[in-house]
């Protein structure tokens, strides 16, 4: 018969005792991967799921938006036909001198009216023709001082009305000749020209001031209205951005024409950004190439003379003159 001292049984009991923790830590670690496993697996399939499904609303939102894009669109063209046959009889019947004081007044209203509509439409359009990338970019050669002397002096009679002090200032060469979209240019202008007008108060001060950089052509136009809130400066140009403030809620507005001014200005290849300080004023500044065309073009002195008073310097004269300038009225 044989003994086993106690000696020996411990040392079988720990290795029989080992043996079974690592069995049992095999089965656990066993048990636990395979327990990740199958919750990444299912992690796995909710992230396909909801990628799928994010993946469709997606689509979904796009082609919900090319709808939109294209009922804007639609109904845009549908409305500046009528608009244009509306203006024409009452532009016709204005001219023809006719009409008393009363019928006069009342066709003005009805045609200023008219054209706030269409300007309002042709926005619509333009900014769904730039979201389907259908908007060119034609550019031809352009003096620039007549040019903005005239887009300048569209508002004279308006800034006057308003009872605003209206300044214009050109401090570059007068010969100076661009390769830029003229008919983009303008809608840049009147859009920040008006804006400036409608926020500015009796006995304030708009102007547009137009500086030669270099490789940019700088247009600023700065007024001493109302400004802007600094929790709203950030999102001027957003689509149809509405100012939350309870006291500028009547003001009105669509919240498109600061965003189109932003996409045709990147779409010439500039830039537009702005500055406000809230009740002393905004400053919008335009950057755009300044692509020169060299040779003889337009004569500036051919240009139709208009009462637009105006401050012109060169590059030699701008330091001597600085920032002086004439109002209109």
């Amino acid at each position: 018969m044989v003994v086993i001292k106690p000696f020996y049984l411990q040392i079988w009991f720990i290795i029989l005792a080992g043996l079974v923790f690592l069995a049992a830590g095999f089965f656990i670690l066993r048990w636990r991967t395979a327990s990740l496993e199958r919750t990444q697996a299912k992690l796995e399939a909710e992230v396909a799921r909801q990628t799928a499904t994010i993946r469709q609303q997606s689509e979904e939102l796009k082609a919900l938006d090319e709808f939109k894009n294209r009922f804007f669109a639609n109904v845009s063209h549908e409305l500046r036909t009528p608009l244009t046959l509306i203006l024409g009889p009452i532009g016709t019947l204005i001219n023809s001198g006719e009409l008393s004081k009363s019928s006069m007044n009342m066709l003005k209203l009805a045609q200023t009216n008219a054209q706030s509509l269409l300007k309002l439409v042709s926005s619509i359009l333009d900014l769904s023709k730039i979201e389907a990338d259908e908007m060119k970019i034609h550019e031809k050669p352009q003096a620039l001082f007549p040019f903005m002397r005239r887009l300048a002096s569209n508002f004279e009679s308006h800034a006057q009305h308003l009872g605003i002090n209206y300044l214009f200032e050109y401090r570059a060469d007068k010969n100076l000749q661009l390769n830029l979209d003229a008919e983009r240019l303008e809608t840049i202008i009147n859009n920040l020209l008006s804006n400036a007008m409608k926020f500015t108060p009796k006995g304030g001060t708009v102007s547009i001031q137009i500086d030669d950089l270099g490789h940019f052509i700088r247009i600023a136009v700065e007024d001493t209205g109302k400004g802007i809130l600094p929790d709203d400066l950030p999102h001027v140009f957003d689509r149809f951005f509405q100012s939350k403030a309870h006291d500028s809620s009547h003001e009105g507005g669509t919240g498109i024409g600061l965003t189109l001014c932003k996409e045709l200005a990147q779409l010439m290849g500039g830039n537009i950004s702005v500055t406000s300080e809230w009740q002393k004023g905004s400053r919008f500044i335009l950057e755009i190439p300044r692509k020169e065309v060299l040779g003889s073009m337009v004569a500036v002195d051919q240009e139709p003379v208009d009462s637009l008073s105006h401050t012109v310097s060169g590059p030699e004269e701008k330091s001597a003159q600085g920032d002086q300038g004439f109002y209109f009225w």
